[in-house]
């Protein structure tokens, strides 16, 4: 509480007996009794003062405090967000890993799996054979229904 904490002190009693309260005049009572008054009017003023720059410094300190509560739960649903994107991205890689990783898997069976022809000739028959032959020769063996349409 930033306030200067001053006592607010209670008007002094008069010590007066009861002999000596009997003895005052009507006058001199209602003059002691309208000051008595007066004093406990100010004491009352100066305590509703205080309470209430007590009240408006507690307000101030609330309201600060919900402030920091809504700027921290503002931050935090930034990082919620922030986490969820992260995670939406990371399930995003992940996905396309597994499709290369399916398609590399496809690949690999294809060549595994393939019915390749590697179509042999041996050196010393490749000299002497003229193109047009071997190309003959690669189409009977490779493709006969084919050869047999263009009657070779």
């Amino acid at each position: 509480m930033a306030q200067t904490k001053e006592q607010t002190k209670a008007p002094e009693q008069i010590q007066l007996s009861n002999k000596e309260i009997a003895s005052l005049s009507d006058t001199q009572f209602k003059a002691l009794v309208i000051s008595m008054l007066t004093e406990l009017a100010k004491y009352g003023r100066k305590l509703e003062e205080k309470m209430k720059a007590t009240l408006s410094e507690i307000k101030e300190n609330v309201q600060g405090i919900n402030s920091d509560g809504k700027e921290t739960g503002t931050q935090i649903n930034g990082v919620d967000q922030k986490e969820e994107r992260n995670n939406q991205t990371e399930k995003n890689e992940e996905t396309k890993i597994q499709k290369n990783e399916e398609r590399l898997r496809n690949l690999q069976d294809i060549f595994k799996h393939s019915n390749i022809q590697i179509i042999r000739v041996p050196e010393g028959e490749e000299k002497d054979q003229q193109v047009e032959k071997l190309s003959e020769q690669i189409i009977k063996e490779s493709f006969p229904n084919l050869a047999k349409e263009i009657d070779f």
